[in-house]
């Protein structure tokens, strides 16, 4: 009995020695701390996001310890684009917190990234232990600039200031800006256009400062997709030359116009066949649109649209009775901008170009002025150009005339534009 005694006490005496051993083994371990994503580390920039990561000690401790962690950019402007929850607090006894990094969603004319950036975090102090503790391995989360919204410049930033301060937020539609447009196409044109028609296209405006804007010019450019209009606009050009094949578009056709036919052997099968399936481009802009302290948007000049085929410098044939009084549609069609060059040299596809050939969308939309009724309808469907914005409901719309070479009279656009950036 005497001898299973003594080996019970041996083995309770190993126990405790063990147990003391691994304490000391811990104690003696190097306080450090771990930081382990939760789920994604990336956002877009204006993008509302949240990046959870646990915070992980090596081990615990008879105390609470607090950590301060910071994001570090290389560009100290970047400071303000993401907060963290920090310091933050392990509690004693225990090895693990929640460290939250947020990105907030914003309006695009606060965007500050051109291009993608990361944010690493780094330990910079600590409370609550005086041992040493260390971050056990970096780790970052990422911002991507937002894809098609251009940083605005300081000068930009501050004229936006300057007109908020006079009562005019014009941050409002700066950005991709949703927008949708109706337009009443009327009868007794030619072509597709021999029937009156009415279609709706929603979609998106990249809006941005003009760079024709200062102080006493509150300006906005539509950058792309001028007034919800680009498809709308490209389906009249398109039915007015490669889908018009009754008086554009007629290969084969002994009574075919020769100036297109000769600009689609310029082209070449290829590229004509491109063209025909869509593969190419179309985009609308508009620039200096100037808004009015009476809550209305000036975007009619006179005699600065025009109807004819050449509106750039090296192929400029415009004169006094070309320019016409209507919206300024700046067009992009790279089939355009290639026979445009090819015209600066080549006196023969000049020629073929001006009597009928061109690709150039102004030499078949916009054909009359809108300042007054150039149509003489009976009964008449011209309208009065209109314009409003409402900084309360974010509002801003539009009405105005178009027409185009097969049109039987005046086409009624009606745009409206919402702001995303006003909670209804």
């Amino acid at each position: 009995m005497r001898t299973i005694t003594t080996v019970i006490k041996f083995f309770l005496l190993g126990m405790l020695i063990i147990s003391c051993s691994d304490e000391d083994v811990e104690e003696q371990l190097p306080l450090t701390v771990t930081l382990i994503s939760k789920g994604t580390t990336q956002a877009i920039e204006g993008q509302e996001a949240v990046f959870t990561f646990d915070i992980v000690l090596s081990r615990a401790s008879n105390t609470d310890i607090n950590l301060n962690f910071a994001l570090n950019n290389d560009n100290s402007s970047y400071a303000d684009l993401l907060s963290i929850n920090s310091p933050l607090v392990v509690s004693a006894n225990q090895t693990k917190a929640t460290l939250e990094i947020f990105s907030s969603e914003k309006r695009d004319s606060e965007y500050m990234l051109s291009d993608d950036q990361s944010f690493s975090i780094s330990l910079e102090s600590y409370t609550g232990t005086d041992e040493e503790i260390t971050l056990e391995k970096m780790e970052s989360v990422s911002l991507k600039a937002q894809e098609e919204v251009l940083p605005l410049s300081d000068e930009q930033i501050e004229l936006l200031n300057h007109y908020k301060e006079n009562g005019m937020d014009l941050s409002l539609w700066i950005g991709n800006i949703p927008v949708t447009v109706t337009v009443e196409s009327p009868a007794d044109g030619y072509y597709a256009f021999a029937e009156s028609f009415e279609k709706t296209y929603t979609g998106l405006s990249n809006i941005s400062l003009s760079e024709t804007a200062d102080a006493d010019n509150p300006m906005l450019v539509m950058n792309t997709n001028a007034f919800g209009l680009s498809e709308h606009l490209q389906y009249v050009f398109r039915n007015e030359t490669i889908e018009n094949t009754e008086g554009w578009y007629m290969p084969g056709d002994e009574y075919a116009p020769p100036a297109p036919l000769y600009i689609l052997n310029v082209l070449g099968e290829e590229k004509v066949q491109k063209w025909i399936n869509k593969e190419y481009s179309f985009d609308v802009k508009v620039d200096k649109l100037l808004f009015n302290t009476d809550n209305s948007v000036k975007y009619i000049y006179e005699d600065e649209a025009y109807n004819t085929p050449y509106s750039d410098e090296g192929v400029d044939i415009r004169d006094e009775y070309e320019a016409i009084t209507g919206v300024n549609f700046q067009y992009d069609f790279p089939l355009w901008n290639e026979l445009k060059e090819s015209c600066k040299t080549n006196s023969e596809l000049f020629e073929n170009v001006y009597y009928g050939g061109s690709l150039h969308p102004d030499h078949y939309i916009m054909y009359s002025t809108i300042s007054e009724d150039d149509w003489y309808n009976e009964p008449s469907n011209f309208k009065e150009y209109t314009s409003s914005y409402n900084q309360e409901t974010g509002e801003m719309t539009y009405k105005f005339n178009i027409d185009h070479a097969s049109a039987g009279g005046y086409t009624i656009v009606t745009v409206t534009y919402q702001s995303p950036y006003i909670n209804n």
